[in-house]
Order: structure tokens, then C-alpha cells, then sequence
């Protein structure tokens, strides 16, 4: 298998590209549920339960993105759910899903780029494909 450049990974909003990611990171998470008996010689034993998966990126701001700072807020302040696509790198392989975006943060210092961050909590599925981009 060959490595994956961190620099290769993205994040699109409706098939538009966060652009100016400075990072990313996808986080899936499986609940369990105890089911633990007397006879199972004092080992717990657990069924698997629900699933959630969440998407992240840093950014830094550039209005001439198709997809920008003020759209992120728009977003929460819409309530709009969107598809979320994380790029696995150069890869054909995709993971996509619904999702809302749940806080995003604008910060601007003294001697610095104007940035900030984005997340997205899943609503439903998170889903694995392979997704042609134009």
C-alpha cells in the first residue's frame, strides 16, 4: 500500500472543495452495549452499537473560494443539511455522508492570515465509494 501525502486529503461541501485547508480529519465512533451475563467467566461481553462519524478542517480565508468563511456560517444559521466527501489523498476512494454543520469559529490575529474551522456531524450513514470529481 502506498502512503498517502497529507496534503492530498479534502474536504467537499456539496461537491464543492473547502479550499485552503490547512488540515482535516474524519473521526467514526462505534457505541457498545454491555451484555455481560454470570456465565461469561468474568469477561465482559458487548454488542456493537450505534455509529457516528464526524468531519473537521482548519482553513485559511480566501473570498475568491467557491465555497467560503461566510457560507460556513450560513450553514449553521440555516440549519441546511449538506453532503460531506472526505478524499482519501490521490485515491479513487471516498467516504460520504449527510451531515450538518455544527460549529465553525473565524479568528483573524495581529500578524497572521485570517482563518478558522469547520465541523460537520453526520446525520445517517457514513458511506464508502468510489466518487468521480469534474
Amino acid at each position: 500500500m502506498a502512503k498517502i501525502h497529507g496534503k492530498d486529503l479534502a474536504i467537499y461541501v456539496d461537491d464543492v472543495k473547502i479550499g485552503d485547508s490547512t488540515d482535516c480529519t474524519l473521526n467514526v465512533t462505534q457505541a457498545f452495549a454491555d451484555a455481560t451475563s454470570k456465565d461469561d467467566a468474568n469477561w465482559e461481553s458487548v454488542l456493537a452499537g450505534m455509529r457516528s462519524w464526524t468531519v473537521s478542517t482548519n482553513f485559511i480565508h480566501d473570498s475568491s473560494n467557491s465555497f467560503e468563511t461566510y457560507d460556513m456560517v450560513d450553514l449553521i444559521l440555516n440549519a441546511t443539511k449538506v453532503e460531506i466527501v472526505f478524499s482519501i489523498g490521490t485515491d479513487t476512494n471516498y467516504f460520504y455522508g449527510d451531515a450538518y454543520a455544527s460549529g465553525t469559529n473565524i479568528s483573524g490575529p495581529k500578524d497572521g492570515s485570517v482563518s478558522g474551522d469547520i465541523s460537520f456531524k453526520g446525520t445517517g450513514a457514513l458511506n464508502r465509494a468510489a466518487i468521480a470529481f469534474s
